[in-house]
Parts: structure tokens; C-alpha cells; sequence
């Protein structure tokens, strides 16, 4: 290539010296532009027309919105369908909709009952915060143990809205006669927005839509264009009974919460994939985290993996100072907010989620100078043991100066999946199915519908490329070879640098430590360039290990594959691709693959049509309307309490809100009745709860779940003593329930009345003959 050069004019060179290179002190330096040989010296743009770059941008941010909104309109639209189909809700009686709601669904869902009749908002907080109902005859601030500001959040607006409705004359519900057929009385049904539980299920069907959208967004994050926002969502419609649950079970914790933990995840994402937080990011994590704390007390464990997963990246070296104090600055944010809206909640303060955020920040913020003097090994072993020291310390020396045990429950649960530990607690939840380990139905679903080979392949590229080292290839990059012959440097005349070759021979050992080094920095900074994705994959593989251990848990490791399946749309990750079209042909053959059972998926969710009925428990609390008192006090199986508040008003003792001490420890003395102990000591044990009535479940007297986990079974582990004894609740059940007093039974149920006051009765003695 010929380099020529014009000739200066007098004024270029008028104040320099021959070979002095002229500097300008006022002007920007100019940026050297490759443009096409041409003599056009047009405007790139007419004038008064929108630029063309202008224009897409402004097309993709509205086919963005517009996908997103789609995504979610759909998930609403999907889970609402299916619930209806499952229950056919519009067509029950307000008391059948209030019993299909059982365990802590129809506990939730009183409170959001409790605020919406009451005559303001104000009225209904004074009843959550003097709750009388909940645990009788204690007083209980229901706001701060149950996290319900779903159902106060929820209650105001209802309240608003049913005033502006009544102002403006508008109807906002339809009632009609229901005929149940010959068996059950006709029965008024009611729906509309205006009646409080389709108010209520409008609220969880928001939250769905909030779920699909950001999905959708978090897609977009992980794939880099709107096909990987799209791809997560078609994984996780694919894969829905594998998801989620909220079709299901609407008004539990996780409905609410979990579409804001997503959200956290993918701010946090964001603020790792930039240099410097901004405080709208930082913001942003505060904010979702402290809605997740307060929607969800299981929030925490999530939160604690995730602030971990952060400060082991700051460990290695490949998460910056600043961003692991924005991020933990944040946390600390959320964790302060929900702490004081939960009115100084114990659980929350002892939790391990605090502990470590505040020992991480500590260490971050005043500990780092010191730690830059020791070499890189030391320091980051030095990093991770005060972490480590500084977590479990703040959390036992918190737990014993409050004296909070409450979620020592989940610890020894985590004990009985890794060992044999076994007692009362930890043997209820791991009977139940959705506390058993991961089974292998799961994966298969999972694996016929290529979600979890697709998010393994995502991954596997991923790592593939980051432990490659060297530069980044482009994709749809020339090779050098090919390159234009318009560079100022021809290709010949380049030096090509000489390549080491590592030997086993001696002469080459000397150079091992150092090629090991350069590749390990050009891992560390191939990783800084993909900190979303290093982050994301993380906290896949802890929700894999989480789902493993309890099979519920798989509501976080589902939607997390559908998101790493989404690297497959990426251009960063699938290089090799050089044709933007060819990629997405391939992707849309993959999309194909998983359509062939995905569809078939989605036919089965709505092949499931029933009608909710269930006469037994009709009759039970229609007697406890009628026959009892409004101040008489129940107790028996947990899920049975939650509906005899729920559609009675009547006091409980037990609920199934099984998270703190107190709580686990009147159920275990309630569940006496289903032990093998005495009929006097169960009597005494009820006295001095104060119980009035005590309700007895056919399947949980005779049926067990499983070999091992009926309640006689369980009763064994917690009193040994015993188990020669035959089971009282099958005498209670059937036969002579003295000293209680049977007042009420059907096939399914049995209430027995507690006396005021137990007088044995000797047998009388046999006349001589």
C-alpha cells in the first residue's frame, strides 16, 4: 500500500519545526473511521428525516414492550384458565370457594377476608395486629408473624375500589342460583371484581403476569436479544407443571413473592454487568428485596445464597469492590425496610441472611486495605474464613441474646436429608410430598422437553469459552487472512508472534507457572466481561442443589433452566454461528424439538376439568356455624384449623403456619390425640390449652402417606415409651372417646367436646352371689 501525504499549507506549518508533529491545545483529538473508498461527501441523513438507527431503536424498544406484555398477559390468562377448569370456582357457594381454599391458603386468605369486610383499611390493620382468632386465647400481631401485606395491600385497594365503584353506579358483580343436583341444596354464586375473593385472585393472576414479564426479561438479559426473552418463556409454558404451582395454590407466600425475587436476580444482573453501580440500581435491589423479605419468610434462604454466590466472585478476584458494596449496601437496604414494616420481626433480625450481610459489607468496607497486602492465595483464604467467622458469629451471638429459635426447624431438616436425624418436626415436613427428595419423573419431564439438555448445552458453551482464554471471538468476523486490503499495515508485513509450546521436557517446567498464570487472568477477565451469566449459572447450580434436597424448591430451578436455556440465542456464546439467519433457523428447530411434548404438556394442564365438592366438610362447619358458640375454641389437624377460621370466624389454637417455636410446639400437644398416650393425659394436655373442641380427621387416624409417616408412626420417634400402647385416635374415632365427649361425626370427621371438668367414674363392683 502507498502512503502519500499532501503538502502542508503555510499556516500548518507556520509554528512548527520540520519533523515536529503539530499539536492542537484546543480541539478534540480525532477518532481514526474506516470508510468506504467513495467520492460522496453527502449528508448521511436528509434533512428533517429521523436517523435509520434512530428508528430501529426505537422499533426494538417498542417490540420489546410488547413481547413482555405479551409474555405476561399470557401467564395470567394460562393460570386463571386453569384454576377455573380445575374447581369450576365461578359456579360455588361463597362457603365451597372458602373450603377449596385448605392448609395455609385458606389461613391467607382469611386476613385478606378480615380487611376487606372491615369498614376502612385502618379498622381491618387493628384486627391483623390484634389478632384473636389465630392462636387463642393469646393475642397475636399477625402482620408481623405471617407476612401478609399481600392481603393488606390487596384489602386497601379493594376498599378503594368498591368506593369508587359505589360513587361512580357502576355494577361489579353477578349473582345466579346454582343447582348441585339432587344430593346438595341450590346455593347462590357470585363473581365479579366486586366480590372479595375474584378481587383477591385478580391480585394473584397480577402477580403471574408480573412473572411472565419478567422472565421475558431476564431472557432478554442472559440470550442478549428479544429470541432468548422469548425462548425462556416458551421453556417455561413448556415445562408449567414443572414450574409453578400457582394455579394450584394461589394464595400461598411463593405466588407473590417469587415474581419479585426473579426481578431482584435480574437488577442484580444488571449491576454486575456494569462497571460502577448507579444508586438507581442499587435502588432497585433494595427495593425488591425488601418486597420479597416481606411477601415470603423462606425470601431469606434465597437472599443468603445469593449474597454468598457474589462475595465468592469478589474472592476470586473477578467482582469489583465497588460492585460487591453497592450490591450489599442494597440488601442492607431491604433488610432494614422489611424489618421495620414487619414491626421488628425476631426471625428476620437472627436469620443467617443478616448475619452475612452485615459481617460481607464489614469486611468489604474496612477490611480491604489489609487484605491487599497479602499475596492473592493468602488473601483470598483470609477473605473467605472472616466471611465465613464473621456470618456464624453475628447469627449465634444475635440468636442468643434475642433467644430466637424459630427457624431451627429448617436446619434440622437440612440434617434429616444429609443424615438419619428424625424428631416430631422434621418428620411432618418430610412426610409430606412436596419436602421429599427430587424424583426422577421430574427430570425426565424435564429432559422430554430438551429444557434441561438445552440449558446444560447453554452452560457447557459458556464455560467452554471462558476457560478458553485469549481473546474473544466475533461472531461473523472475517478471518485476518481475509481482512481488507485498506489497513495501513499490509497483512505480509506484520511480525507474527513466535508460540511457546509447554513440553514435559526439563528445560519447559520453568515456564509452567507462568502459562498456568496468563491463562488464569485471561479466564478472570473473560469472566468480568459475563458476570450476568457467571452469576446466573451459579445460582442455577444452587437451585439444582436446593431442588434436589426438597422437591418443592424446584419452583426456583425450573424457571432458572428456562433462563439459561436462553444462552443458546446468545451471539457472544454460540460464535461458531457466523450467519445471524443460520442461528436462528437452528433455534427455531430446537424450539420445534421441545414443541413435540411441550404442546402436549399444555393439552394435559387443561384436560384437567373437575368441580369442587366436598359434603362432608360442608356438614362439619355448617354444625359449627349453628351449634356452637362464636367464642368456643378449636384445635385438630392443621389444614382442617385454616378452613374452620376461614369460613367460622371461630378461635383456633393451631394453625398451619408451622415457622416459629410456639406455634410447632401447641401442635405437637394437640396432635396427642392422634398418639398412643392415655385418653387423661391428652384430656389434661387440651385443658390447658384451653381448647373447647377438638377435631379428628379419618385419613390422618387410619391413613398414612407412606410406610412410616402415619401419625402413630411418628409418634413412636417422639415418644418410644409408648409403643406398646395402642393408637387413641382410633378409639376416639369409633368407639368410648370419655373423657371427651362425642358431639358430632360423619364418615370423614369426628369433633369431640372437651369438658369443663373430668370426673372418673369407678366401674361398679360385682354382686356376691
Amino acid at each position: 500500500m502507498v502512503v502519500t501525504r499532501e503538502p502542508a499549507t503555510d499556516d500548518e506549518d507556520s509554528d512548527f519545526s520540520p519533523g515536529q508533529v503539530p499539536r492542537r491545545e484546543h480541539a478534540p483529538p480525532r477518532q481514526r473511521r474506516r470508510t468506504k473508498s467513495s467520492g460522496d461527501s453527502r449528508k448521511p441523513y436528509a434533512a428533517g428525516r429521523r436517523p435509520a438507527p434512530r428508528s430501529a431503536a426505537g422499533f426494538t424498544r417498542l417490540a420489546f414492550v410488547v413481547a413482555g406484555l405479551t409474555c405476561g398477559g399470557l401467564h395470567a390468562l394460562h393460570v386463571s384458565t386453569l384454576f377455573e377448569n380445575d374447581r369450576h370456582f365461578s359456579h360455588l357457594s361463597t362457603l365451597e370457594r372458602e373450603m377449596s381454599l385448605r392448609t395455609e391458603m385458606g389461613m391467607y386468605y382469611s386476613y385478606f377476608k378480615t380487611v376487606a369486610e372491615a369498614p376502612d383499611l385502618m379498622s381491618g390493620l387493628h384486627l391483623l395486629l390484634e389478632d384473636r382468632l389465630v392462636e387463642a386465647p393469646h393475642t397475636v400481631n399477625a402482620l408481623q408473624r405471617f407476612n401478609l401485606y399481600p392481603e393488606v395491600l390487596l384489602g386497601g385497594a379493594y376498599h378503594w375500589y368498591r368506593r369508587v365503584t359505589q360513587a361512580l353506579g357502576w355494577e361489579t358483580r353477578e349473582c345466579w342460583k346454582v343447582d348441585r343436583g339432587e344430593r346438595l341444596a341450590p346455593v347462590w354464586s357470585c363473581i365479579g371484581l366486586g366480590t372479595p375473593v375474584f378481587f383477591y385472585l385478580a391480585g394473584v393472576w397480577l402477580c403471574a403476569a408480573l412473572l411472565g414479564i419478567v422472565l421475558f426479561v431476564y431472557g432478554c438479559q442472559m440470550g442478549g436479544n428479544i429470541w432468548g426473552g422469548l425462548l425462556t418463556v416458551t421453556c417455561f409454558f413448556f415445562n408449567h407443571a414443572e414450574a409453578t404451582r400457582i394455579m394450584w395454590t394461589p394464595p400461598l407466600r411463593e405466588s407473590f413473592a417469587f415474581p419479585f425475587l426473579m426481578a431482584q436476580m435480574v437488577y442484580v444482573c444488571r449491576t454486575v454487568a456494569s462497571k460502577r453501580p448507579s444508586w438507581l440500581q442499587v435502588l432497585s435491589i433494595g427495593c425488591m428485596t425488601a418486597i420479597s423479605l416481606l411477601f415470603w419468610q423462606f425470601s431469606q434462604f434465597v437472599l443468603l445464597t445469593q449474597t454468598w454466590l457474589l462475595y465468592l466472585l469478589w474472592v476470586v478476584g473477578v467482582l469489583s469492590t465497588t460492585q460487591l458494596k453497592g450490591i450489599l449496601a442494597a440488601q442492607l437496604l431491604g433488610l432494614v425496610t422489611a424489618f421495620m414494616l414487619l414491626f421488628g420481626n425476631r426471625m428476620l433480625l437472627c436469620s443467617l441472611l443478616t448475619g452475612a450481610v452485615l459481617a460481607l459489607l464489614l469486611v468489604a468496607l474496612t477490611l480491604e486495605d489489609l487484605l491487599l497486602l497479602l499475596p492473592p492465595p493468602a488473601g483470598a483464604l483470609a477473605r473467605l474464613g472472616l466471611g465465613i467467622v464473621g456470618t456464624v458469629g453475628l447469627r449465634l451471638e444475635l440468636t442468643h441474646l434475642l433467644g430466637v429459635h424459630d427457624d431451627n426447624h429448617v436446619w434440622n431438616i437440612l440434617r434429616s436429608k444429609l443424615g438419619k436425624y428424625r424428631d416430631f418436626d422434621t418428620l411432618l415436613y418430610t412426610c409430606a410430598p412436596e419436602f421429599d427428595w427430587l424424583q426422577p419423573a421430574t427430570v425426565s419431564q424435564l429432559s422430554s422437553t430438551l429444557l434441561l439438555p438445552c440449558a446444560l448445552l447453554g452452560a457447557a458453551l459458556a464455560i467452554s469459552l471462558w476457560l478458553a482464554g485469549g481473546p474473544r471471538p466475533e461472531p461473523g468476523r472475517r478471518p485476518a487472512a481475509a481482512a481488507s486490503s485498506s489497513d495501513e499495515e499490509p497483512q505480509a508485513s506484520r511480525p507474527r508472534p513466535r508460540r511457546r509450546r509447554l513440553t514435559s521436557g526439563a528445560g519447559e517446567a520453568a515456564s509452567r507457572p507462568g502459562a498456568l498464570l496468563a491463562w488464569a487472568l485471561a479466564v478472570r477477565t473473560r469472566l468480568r466481561q459475563d458476570l450476568d451469566v457467571v452469576y446466573s449459572l451459579l445460582q442455577l447450580a444452587v437451585f439444582a442443589v436446593m431442588a434436589t434436597l426438597v422437591m418443592r424448591l424446584k419452583l426456583f430451578f425450573t424457571p432458572m433452566l428456562c433462563v439459561a436455556a436462553a444462552l443458546l440465542v446468545s451471539r457472544k456464546f454460540v460464535y461458531f454461528v457466523r450467519l445471524r439467519r443460520v442461528h436462528l433457523a437452528i433455534v427455531a428447530v430446537l424450539v420445534s424439538g421441545m414443541a413435540v411434548r411441550g404442546v402436549k404438556n399444555i393439552r394435559s394442564q387443561y384436560d384437567i376439568v373437575g368441580e369442587y365438592e366436598n359434603p362432608e366438610l360442608e356438614e362439619l362447619l355448617e354444625w359449627v356455624r349453628t351449634d356452637t358458640a362464636p367464642t368456643d375454641t378449636f384445635a385438630g389437624p392443621m389444614a382442617l384449623m385454616a378452613t374452620v377460621m376461614l369460613t367460622t370466624r371461630r378461635p383456633i389454637v393451631n394453625h398451619p403456619h408451622y415457622e416459629s417455636v410456639g406455634s410447632r410446639l401447641r401442635t405437637r400437644q394437640v396432635y396427642e390425640v392422634f398418639s398412643r398416650r392415655s385418653a387423661r393425659q391428652v384430656y389434661r394436655t387440651l385443658k390447658r390449652l384451653e381448647v373447647d373442641y377438638v377435631l379428628l380427621y379419618e385419613p390422618m387416624c387410619f391413613g398414612a402417606p407412606r410406610p412410616g409417616c402415619a401419625m402413630v408412626d411418628i409418634w413412636d420417634v417422639e415418644d418410644p415409651d409408648n409403643r406398646h400402647r395402642p393408637p387413641l385416635c382410633h378409639r376416639l374415632f369409633e368407639d368410648d372417646a370419655s373423657p371427651l365427649l362425642r358431639v358430632f361425626e360423619n364418615s370423614q370427621y369426628v369433633v369431640l367436646r372437651v369438658p369443663a371438668k373430668y370426673v372418673e367414674i369407678p366401674a361398679p363392683k360385682q354382686m356376691a352371689s
